[in-house]
Order: C-alpha cells, then structure tokens, then sequence
C-alpha cells in the first residue's frame, strides 16, 4: 500500500531473493511481464488505499461542518444511524446521560473532588461506561469527561470549533466554572 514496500517487494523478485509470488488469482514471477503486473498491482493497491484515504478525510470533514462529531460521541450519548439521511447522528444515552449530567452537577458545586464523584458514580449509582475493557470508569476519564467541551454542545474536528447539533449536557458557563 506503500511505494517504498513497493520497491521493496519488486527488487526482491527482480534480484530472486523472493523466486515468485502466488495468490489465489495471481502469479508474479522474475519476468518482464512478471515485474510489470507486479508493479500494476501494487500501483492499484496504492491508488485505491490513498484513495480511500482521501474519501474518509472529506467525509469526516463533511460530517463537523453538517455540526456532527465526525468520531466515536463519549459517554452518556450514542451515535445512531439516522433512518432519513443515513448518516451517523448523536443522540442522548438513555442509560448514561442523566448519570453523567447528576456527575456534572455534582462537580459544579465545588463540593465534591474528582475521586468522590467517581466513588458515587461507580458504587452507588452503578455506572458502566460504554467504552471500557474492565466496565468501570477510570478517574483520568472522569477527568477527560469534566475537560471535554463536548457535553457543551461544541464539537472539535481537525483544529476547529463550531457549535454541534447534539443536545448539550451542561452550559458553556458551567463548563467555564469546573475548568478553573
């Protein structure tokens, strides 16, 4: 998928170190016409991975300017396949968000550190984040929930900012408040 393994991969059968190359389909031997369906082949291949490449950069670009995160949405929203548009959309968690939103309340008042709202989140509210190997929510997450803009209803894509069309959690103001 590469013009250096490329090269790599041609000069090997070029100088017999590799003696041929078998597939299902195809057969690359230390021939003229060998060498070059060898190299058609890895220039497609190269073409349709930079191709595609390219595709999936505009789409994700696409995506934040329509105000959708173009990637995975954190806790307490899901992304969900619109049935209208076919496109990827976020909405609330039903299981997660009101947990997350009673988190932020809490980190709002000043009364409550990092470790005892995670303590409340786990052990008395039975929080499972939805992207966790172990099904329990870490502190640096917690951390990372409490400094992502995201549940102000501002995506980040590629550098930029812009207000999303998702529901926000907390306002801009709060958010303001826990980042002192």
């Amino acid at each position: 998928r590469n013009e250096i393994d490329a090269s790599i991969i041609t000069y090997l059968v070029r100088t017999n170190v590799i003696k041929d190359l078998k597939f299902g389909s195809y057969n690359f031997d230390n021939s003229p016409e060998g060498i070059m369906m060898l190299q058609l082949s890895l220039s497609q291949s190269q073409y349709f991975s930079s191709k595609l490449g390219k595709d999936v950069k505009r789409g994700l670009e696409q995506k934040f300017n329509m105000g959708w995160q173009p990637n995975m949405c954190p806790n307490g929203y899901l992304n969900v396949r619109d049935s209208k548009t076919g496109i990827s959309i976020i909405k609330i968690d039903p299981k997660r968000y009101k947990l997350i939103k009673k988190a932020f309340k809490l980190m709002i008042t000043g009364n409550y550190s990092i470790p005892e709202i995670l303590d409340k989140l786990t052990n008395e509210w039975n929080f499972k984040p939805i992207h966790s190997k172990t099904g329990k929510l870490s502190r640096s997450s917690l951390y990372r929930i409490f400094t992502n803009i995201f549940y102000a209803g501002i995506i980040k894509y590629n550098g930029k900012e812009k207000q999303g069309k998702h529901k926000p959690m907390i306002t801009l103001e709060e958010y303001d408040k826990i980042q002192l």
